[in-house]
């Protein structure tokens, strides 16, 4: 018996603890005002009960002061400005965040609002309806438990709390619903010029025929260099130009780019200005002067009105551009079925090797499973079957009428395809003595001989000279290979 009432009492002592720790959760306590209320049995209210899609007039008050957006019932205007590009898809979406936010309530017939900073506040949301309904919120201090802040609703004695989030919708910027418009309009562009500061101006060019200035169709961009046009890295050229037509802002800095604001943010004597042409139509990035507190640049579309910042990478791009930065990385793009023979010199002897399609069938498969590792080495190809050609549609390699091995020569010409610079050779130290040397005969009305030499250089590398570069420096791996696939073709 006495056992019993002992479990009894430490049953009832435990209900006691979970029914005080009951009563601690439900007191919402605060540390800033050391005001306590029982806010469980209260029960939460919306923000805003008009449904979002019958306001007609959204005012906030926050870091910009007071602005007014109306609405016609399809989109929203800025008062004072009906130009301003509000973005309505932001302003909707605040209206539907708000009327299904909660507010929970911290104090009921509040006497004293100037501990919840609800005295004067200059925080606000107000909506009104054509019909003349309207609602408003004031917000205040942030809450001591550091999450929320309090607010009240006009005509009310309540104080509730409001999420985070809410507190910073309201109080956003004006700018924070502007419509951010596309760099530009241009779909093809054929030209770009950057001018910088320091007086220094780079080109790029797509000409109408870019096979009259190269071997190959792969490339589109070119830049003049000594009279003379040369290929870019397609690549890193699209990516250049992508800076003017697709720019990728940052924050969005000031709306109305007067000269006042040109002057303010370097923009009336640019860093640099990137302009972009095509479809008749052109486009300039204007960069003006370093965000010193967050990082990046100022800069514009010029004639725009919305100033943005941009990221210091792009800019770095902007400033980088030139032929060394943007030359092909890759050393041979060849039509292959643009050639007809090579000439192929290595060890002291010169071969000719005649290419013909096999028969009248369709699409060669010559470069099909054709494997080679690429990790800037090129040290391995796989041959797969050593057997020659015969089959119609596929290329068929020949030394005086005798059939040399396919697979031989599709890897080949693989490891040819897929050789890559490695570096830039001092040719002040380079010793000048072939290794191998490759003439390409073609069947084209321009470059319809071309030469691949490559040269020794160091234990590493190789120098190779092709299309008018003569420092570019390969792993010495390609090399080798090369040299193994032409003693399997020709031993």
């Amino acid at each position: 018996m006495m056992k019993q009432k002992k479990q009894l009492i430490l049953m009832l002592a435990a209900l006691a603890v979970s029914a005080s720790a009951y009563v601690a959760v439900s007191i919402y306590t605060d540390k800033d005002t050391g005001y306590n209320a029982e806010v469980s049995n209260t029960e939460e209210t919306k923000l805003i009960s008009i449904e979002a899609n019958s306001v007609r007039e959204l005012e906030l008050s926050g870091e910009d002061g007071a602005i007014k957006m109306l609405s016609d019932g399809d989109g929203w205007s800025y008062e004072g400005n009906e130009d301003f590009p509000v973005m309505k898809d932001a302003v909707n979406e605040l209206l539907s965040s708000m009327h299904s936010a909660k507010l929970k309530p911290v104090e009921e017939n509040c006497k004293d609002f100037g501990k919840y900073g609800l005295e004067d506040p200059t925080v606000y949301v107000a909506v009104s309806t054509e019909d003349g309904d309207s609602e408003r919120i004031d917000f205040g201090q942030k809450a001591g438990t550091g999450s929320g802040y309090y607010c009240r609703k006009s005509g009310s004695n309540t104080v509730y709390l409001a999420d985070d989030d809410v507190y910073s919708k309201v109080s956003a910027r004006l700018l924070d619903y502007i419509s951010t418009s596309s760099s530009s309009k241009i779909e093809d562009p054929e030209a770009m010029t950057i001018e910088r500061a320091d007086g220094s101006v780079f080109s790029m060019t797509k000409p109408e025929d870019p096979e009259e200035y190269t071997y190959t169709d792969y490339y589109s961009w070119f830049t003049e260099t000594d009279g003379t046009y040369k290929p870019l890295d397609e690549s890193s050229s699209e990516k250049l130009a992508a800076t003017v037509l697709n720019t990728d802002w940052g924050d969005k800095t000031a709306y109305g780019a007067d000269q006042e604001a040109l002057d303010k943010y370097g923009l009336s004597r640019p860093y640099i200005r990137a302009e972009i042409s095509g479809d008749d139509e052109s486009a300039a990035l204007i960069i003006g002067s370093k965000n010193e507190v967050q990082g990046g640049y100022y800069a514009y579309i010029e004639g725009s009105d919305m100033i943005y910042t941009i990221s210091a990478k792009y800019v770095e791009m902007l400033e980088n551009a030139s032929y060394e930065s943007l030359k092909p990385k890759d050393i041979c793009r060849m039509q292959w079925e643009s050639v007809t023979a090579m000439e192929i010199s290595a060890e002291g002897s010169t071969h000719r090797v005649d290419i013909t399609k096999n028969g009248d069938g369709g699409a060669s498969s010559d470069d099909a499973g054709t494997e080679a590792e690429d990790d800037n080495t090129n040290t391995e190809a796989e041959t797969g079957d050593d057997s020659n050609s015969s089959k119609a549609g596929q290329y068929l390699y020949t030394e005086n009428g005798k059939e040399l091995s396919s697979s031989d020569m599709k890897n080949f010409k693989h490891i040819i395809d897929v050789m890559i610079p490695t570096g830039t050779a001092d040719l002040g130290k380079s010793s000048g003595n072939v290794l191998m040397k490759i003439v390409f005969y073609r069947n084209t009305e321009n470059f319809s001989e071309i030469a691949l030499t490559i040269y020794s250089y160091d234990d590493k590398s190789v120098r190779i000279s092709f299309n008018g570069e003569d420092d570019m420096l390969v792993s010495s791996a390609a090399a080798d290979t090369l040299s193994e696939l032409y003693n399997n073709l020709f031993d």
